[in-house]
């Protein structure tokens, strides 16, 4: 039988873990309202994706954490919408 081995590099860069589903979420709310969701649906959309990332938090507390984060990160920057000729 042959064993695999890995090896860890801990001098490598690596990115907090939680900068990276921060930034999905914020997407995730930046993308739904884009595509004209309110405010509230776009919380449940972020929500839900967080509830990915931390399966141990309910519904309820995913959609509280979207939203303390989406007020966190300063003003949003939605796309103005695109004008037609």
């Amino acid at each position: 039988m042959t064993q695999a081995t890995t090896s860890l590099d801990v001098a490598a860069p690596v990115a907090p873990l939680g900068l990276l589903w921060s930034q999905a979420v914020s997407a995730r709310y930046l993308d739904a309202r884009e595509r004209g969701l309110s405010h509230r649906q776009a919380l449940g959309e972020a929500g839900g994706l967080l509830s990915v990332f931390v399966p141990s938090l309910s519904p309820r507390e995913a959609r509280a954490q979207a939203e303390a984060l989406m007020c966190q990160s300063g003003p949003l920057r939605l796309r103005p919408p695109a004008r037609t000729a």
